[in-house]
């Protein structure tokens, strides 16, 4: 199966972007990440007034990035998966994430102890908005994306530049830094380890 972004419009204003990778939980390759980047700045230059991201199949949103792939992450390559994830840019179109399945994502905590959470749990901490059964979830996103694209596009686009400006500017701050402990981490031997107890399905050994 061949992995690649979908788009398909949804009405005039309304676009589906589909991640699709099924065999690997809809986990992201450098060249997907690249794609999306390129498709946001795509988009943004459109008609589109409110985007749905969701994964395809029924097991997973996203699993991250692809560990079977180059998990180098020199500045070139930040600035691809930065572009991708619309970390360090403003972005003036709303997008609705309909997370269909596993989804691995930050928080403090879960980063430090690496531990999974349900839906449930997810809502509890302000990590989602709300939880519905599978069967709605797509109706419900559509929805949501139908009707934030019938309002004022002027007005909705200023505010959603004006929070991910903000967003934005808090993680470019801090860019270098990321990029120092990142490299710092991807060149210790727990780095090497972890990814191949991933590959291999065990647990790490961290010595």
């Amino acid at each position: 199966m061949t992995t690649a972004l979908r788009v398909r419009e949804h009405g005039p204003h309304v676009v589906v972007v589909t991640i699709d990778n099924q065999p690997r939980r809809n986990a992201m390759t450098r060249a997907m990440m690249a794609e999306l980047g390129r498709l946001w700045e795509s988009l943004e230059r459109g008609p589109c007034r409110c985007v749905v991201l969701t994964g395809a199949g029924d097991r997973a949103f996203t699993s991250g990035a692809d560990m079977s792939g180059d998990l180098s992450a020199d500045p070139s390559i930040a600035r691809t998966v930065n572009d991708a994830l619309l970390k360090t840019r403003p972005y003036a179109k709303p997008i609705v994430a309909a997370v269909n399945g596993d989804c691995v994502a930050g928080g403090l905590e879960l980063l430090l102890t690496a531990k999974l959470i349900d839906a449930a749990e997810a809502a509890r901490i302000g990590l989602v908005n709300r939880v519905l059964p599978a069967a709605d979830l797509m109706p419900w996103a559509l929805a949501t994306a139908e009707t934030i694209a019938a309002n004022s596009p002027s007005a909705v686009q200023a505010v959603k530049e004006q929070i991910s400006t903000t967003i934005a500017v808090h993680a470019q701050s801090r860019e270098a830094l990321d990029q120092e402990l990142g490299d710092r981490v991807r060149a210790s031997p727990h780095f090497s380890e972890g990814v191949r107890a991933f590959l291999e399905k065990r647990d790490p050994n961290y010595t």
